[in-house]
């Protein structure tokens, strides 16, 4: 019984966690798309620490940082944001700074923004990693459930009959 509960209680939280991702992501906007222009593109560095065990060392990260408008039913927007849901962010500046190279000032640029806040917007959406694991997670918690429903009936069928062969009827 202890090892039913166990799998149970794992394939519990790994149900919630895929249903959490799931959620999270059928709660983005539905983006739409304008024409904007590019204002300005850089590459900026930012160092932070990283820990690992019981070492800290300094990390330099790099992210795209591009500045454009749009415009959306006549008012202009700036945006400043490069990916939804999650900044992209690296270590390899190379690979940012390829991510940019096409890309030049007054240059004309798809722009994903969110109809309802029309301020919130981006130059590219994706799903994240974490997103993409939702629904394989939720089926695995799910799997795991109605394995554990299967072991507890087929523990609970044991014990009655070994009860039955321990008490016989009179």
């Amino acid at each position: 019984m202890v090892k039913t509960a166990i799998f149970g209680t794992v394939g519990i939280i790994v149900l919630c966690i895929g249903l959490y991702f799931i959620l999270r992501q059928t709660s983005l906007p539905k983006f739409q798309k304008a024409i904007g222009r590019i204002e300005s593109v850089s590459v900026e560095s930012e160092e932070r620490i990283r820990y690992f065990y019981r070492s800290a060392y300094l990390v330099t990260s790099y992210t795209p940082k591009v500045v454009y408008t749009y415009e959306v039913d006549g008012k202009e927007y700036r945006g400043y944001r490069f990916s939804l849901p999650d900044d992209f962010l690296s270590e390899s500046y190379e690979e940012v700074e390829q991510m940019v190279r096409g890309m030049r000032k007054g240059s004309p640029v798809q722009v994903y923004y969110d109809p309802s806040e029309p301020s919130y917007s981006a130059l590219v959406l994706e799903r994240g990693t974490c997103d993409k694991w939702g629904m394989p997670l939720f089926l695995v918690g799910l799997a795991f459930c109605f394995l554990t429903g299967l072991f507890f009936f087929h523990e609970r069928a044991k014990i009655e009959e070994e009860s039955r062969r321990a008490f016989p009827p009179c």
